[in-house]
C-alpha cells in the first residue's frame, strides 16, 4: 500500500505497540519484521497528505508520552488502541472542517478518511 498513513503495528502476546507514519505500508512493515517476526498489523488511518501524518503522529506521541517505552514504542492494551482511534476520528473531524469549512456536505466529510481496525474474528473494517 503507497499511501500516507499512521499506522499501529503490535508484537504478538505482548501491549507492545509501534506508532508510526509511512508512505509505504507494506515496505514498512517488513522492514520492522526483519526487527521483531512476531509482529501483526494492529491498524492503520490513511492520511491525505504527509503533513497531515506527521501531525497527526506528532499529536498521538505526544499524548501517549507517559505509555511511551522507547522511540515509537508504547504500552497499549487493546480498549486503548480504541480509545486512541476514536481520538484520531476527531482530530481528522476538527481538521477537515478548518481545511474546507463547516458547509461541505457530511458525506464529503465521511469518504476523506479512512480507518482500518482488524476485527478480533479475523474480519477487518474500516469506518
Amino acid at each position: 500500500m503507497k499511501e500516507e498513513v499512521v499506522y499501529f503495528i503490535g508484537r504478538k502476546n505482548t501491549d507492545f505497540v509501534k506508532i508510526g507514519i509511512t508512505g509505504n505500508l507494506d515496505f514498512r512493515f517488513q522492514t520492522i519484521k526483519e526487527q521483531f517476526n512476531d509482529i501483526e498489523l494492529l491498524s492503520y488511518y490513511i492520511c491525505p497528505s504527509r503533513k497531515y501524518s506527521s501531525n497527526l503522529e506528532k499529536k498521538l506521541h505526544n499524548l501517549l508520552e507517559h505509555k511511551r517505552t522507547q522511540f515509537e514504542w508504547f504500552i497499549l492494551k487493546t480498549d486503548e488502541i480504541l480509545l486512541v482511534h476514536d481520538i484520531i476520528i476527531n482530530f481528522h473531524k476538527t481538521h477537515w472542517h478548518k481545511m474546507n469549512g463547516l458547509r461541505k456536505r457530511e458525506n464529503e466529510y465521511n469518504n476523506s478518511y479512512k480507518v482500518f481496525i482488524p476485527n478480533w474474528d479475523n474480519k477487518p473494517y474500516f469506518f
